[in-house]
């Protein structure tokens, strides 16, 4: 849902997106590392066409130096992976709370 609302369904690698039927976008969710959890650092938000690069396609992937997926390499066509999640200030994730 967070990266949902942040990339408003549009991909990270490719920028590409559509509207359903119901006039929400389409995107699909892809862990990096499969076995990793649900971690935002291992989550990217992409339309189907990149998915499926990540998972059949010949990929190299680049981390920055905050461990952030910066660039992917799909059959030796590079493209910069979006990262907007990682310029919000922490302190916009926290809640308050009253008692």
């Amino acid at each position: 849902t967070l990266l949902g609302d942040i990339y408003k369904g549009y991909c990270q690698v490719c920028s590409f997106t559509f509207f359903k039927i119901d006039n929400s976008p389409y995107f699909e969710l892809h862990h990096i590392e499969p076995n990793s959890g649900h971690h935002l650092k291992n989550l990217v938000l992409v339309c189907a066409n990149c998915h499926r690069q990540f998972e059949y396609a010949k990929v190299i992937k680049k981390f920055d130096d905050q461990g952030w997926l910066s660039e992917v390499i799909f059959n030796q066509k590079e493209y910069h992976v979006k990262q907007v999640i990682k310029e919000i200030q922490p302190k916009e994730f926290y809640k308050t709370v009253f008692l």
